[in-house]
């Protein structure tokens, strides 16, 4: 029942990020802003939203996605954090983007890595 509820919260989460993204015309700016790849802006929400749908039908695999998406938004939180540049984490789009990045935003996503780590289960 725990790995059950995680995936479908670890799903919900990514699916969320993932549709808040597509719909806000902002959000490849706040993306390259960020730090994210050029190459990497325009598919990123459909990957999210992709995996979050894998997640969420149960299928533990693509927990290995989330958890390397996961690690590699944390790592670009703590580059950010540790230059104190301010800049806005866009992690849900525009629902996001008024907030600069903090400590909040890292421990958010080791949660999120602790259910990917039980959705693998």
């Amino acid at each position: 029942m725990i790995v059950f509820a995680a995936r479908v919260v670890l799903g919900a989460v990514f699916v969320a990020s993932g549709a808040l993204k597509v719909r806000d015309a902002a959000w490849p700016r706040a993306a390259r802003t960020f730090g994210a790849p050029a190459w990497s802006v325009r598919m990123l929400p459909w990957v999210e939203l992709g995996l979050g749908a894998l997640v969420a039908a149960q299928f533990p695999f693509a927990a290995v996605g989330a958890l390397a998406l996961l690690a590699a938004f944390s790592w670009l939180i703590v580059v950010h954090l540790r230059r104190g540049d301010g800049v806005p984490c866009a992690c849900f789009g525009s629902a996001s983007s008024a907030r600069p990045v903090s400590w909040w935003h890292l421990a958010r996503n080791v949660v999120l890595a602790g259910l990917a780590v039980v959705a693998l289960l």
